[in-house]
């Protein structure tokens, strides 16, 4: 009997089951490859082979280490981002097989970003490859800086910048007043909007960047740092003025509005790079951009490695030319791509336009319903021109390829720490930074207790 396992983080939560005559299994976990050309040829080829999906989910790298070592999961494959787990762990422990042989493989890997392949890669030799990329960027709002006249103001390229940024915008609205619909972030829940709000967003932002820049820089994680300490005051002074005069969220529109920082979809590259807004502390650390890679390896305790081989390799065959944003930027012979929607959506708004028009033909129409019509022609031209433009148009748009270029060298691969989303101790950084904004604990004790966090932390994941 032929079965096969295969592990992925909880971030790609897909099961599917191919069923089989015969009685031979593959079993994976999380895998979205179901709609794959890959995926169908190794199953064509394999037909005694069917698939299916584990569920089972471990949220750090040392519990998927210790189900691996101890037998509570077997798995023949497995995938997991960059984020949560520590690939350099995995592979410097001996979990993954060494798959530089295979030629489908290496020609893969010789295709993608060095910088990106590296991550898979442990002296000279592949271990793990790069499958998907996204990010973490927070971009500034052209649209919003057009409202109050600021179209030349520069994107904040440090916290204190950003910090400076929002004081002039509170002394914007001493002068002018409040903008209605504007604010330094939109979208606040109005009901658990208070005093504190603005300012524990902050320090978040603030404590999430130091946490990366000393991860980046090597160093240990020590929250008591002068420079650190100095701008979570200055957190609290700035938040508390944008609470005091930005118009508060409403109930009739639950805080929806234009906001100057907006937080871009986790897998998509924004066309003008220029407007991400770095969080760094001060302007001698490097710029560098958040992301995040998933990646698959075969694990070394298979018992069919060649079959497990096989079908990583089956995946990856035709990466050329991906059908996902997010594989496409992997690769540094990608080119612009159509969206596959994009013909239909054109063919759409043409059909709507003739209707609109022909129905605009009728000289028995009343003034009222022409008004309408001729509305309702106006938003659908303006959906053609939308929808034809690149950024509708393509998946990745020549622009986009562009400015990704520019700005890979300073990717930063975000590896686990002690305050990474899936540990205990993220929620209680959270509950420490709302304490901290509300005025319950003092910044002392703030810094005390996130280092004691980050100790335990530490020597818990060891």
């Amino acid at each position: 009997m032929k079965k096969l396992t295969l592990i992925l983080s909880v971030c790609l939560l897909f099961s599917f089951v191919v069923s089989s005559a015969q009685a031979s299994q593959l079993l994976c976990y999380g895998l979205l490859v179901e709609d794959c050309e890959g995926y169908r040829n190794f199953v064509q080829n394999h037909s005694d082979v069917s698939v299916q999906r584990c569920t089972q989910w471990y949220a750090t790298t040392s519990t998927f280490a210790n189900a691996l070592k101890l037998g509570e999961l077997s798995c023949d494959l497995f995938s997991l981002n960059t984020l949560s787990y520590n690939w350099s762990s995995l592979i410097e422990k001996g979990y993954c097989v060494d798959l530089s042989e295979s030629k489908i493989i290496a020609d893969t890997m010789e295709k993608i970003y060095p910088n990106i392949a590296a991550l898979g890669m442990k002296d000279g030799h592949i271990y793990a490859v790069p499958v998907s990329i996204s990010f973490r960027n927070t971009l500034l709002n052209q649209d919003a800086l057009a409202m109050c006249g600021w179209e030349d103001e520069p994107t904040p390229q440090s916290f204190p910048e950003l910090l400076d940024f929002a004081d002039r915008w509170c002394d914007l609205i001493e002068e002018n007043g409040a903008y209605e619909d504007l604010r330094l972030r939109a979208g606040w829940d109005p009901d658990l909007y208070g005093e504190g709000t603005y300012s524990a967003w902050l320090i978040s932002l603030l404590i999430d960047s130091y946490i990366s820049q000393t991860q980046y820089a090597d160093e240990t994680l020590d929250f008591n740092n002068q420079e650190l300490i100095g701008l979570l005051e200055r957190c609290m002074t700035v938040g508390r003025r944008l609470y005091a005069l930005e118009p508060k969220p409403r109930n009739t529109d639950s805080g929806v509005g234009i906001g100057f920082l907006e937080t871009a979809p986790q897998l998509l590259w924004p066309t003008n790079a220029d407007q991400i807004v770095c969080f760094r502390l001060n302007d001698q650390q490097p710029a560098v951009l958040k992301a995040v890679v998933n990646m698959q390896a075969v694990y070394s305790g298979s018992g069919q490695t060649e079959l497990a081989v096989q079908f990583l390799e089956s995946l990856l065959a035709g990466e050329e030319n991906p059908a996902n944003f997010q594989r496409q930027l992997l690769y540094t012979n990608a080119e612009p791509k159509i969206s596959n929607n994009y013909e239909y959506t054109i063919a759409t708004d043409k059909k709507y336009i003739a209707e609109t028009e022909a129905q605009l033909q009728n000289s028995k129409l009343s003034t009222d319903e022409r008004i309408a019509l001729e509305d309702e022609l106006a938003k659908w031209k303006q959906e053609l021109i939308d929808d034809e433009s690149d950024e509708r148009k393509y998946l990745v748009s020549a622009a986009k390829l562009a400015s990704y270029r520019e700005k890979e060298p300073y990717f930063y691969f975000e590896t686990p720490n002690a305050f990474n989303s899936s540990t205990e101790a993220s929620s209680q950084l959270k509950s420490l930074e709302e304490q901290y904004a509300n005025g319950v604990i003092n910044v002392e004790t703030l810094v005390k207790e996130l280092n004691r966090i980050a100790r335990m932390s530490m020597l818990e994941d060891e």
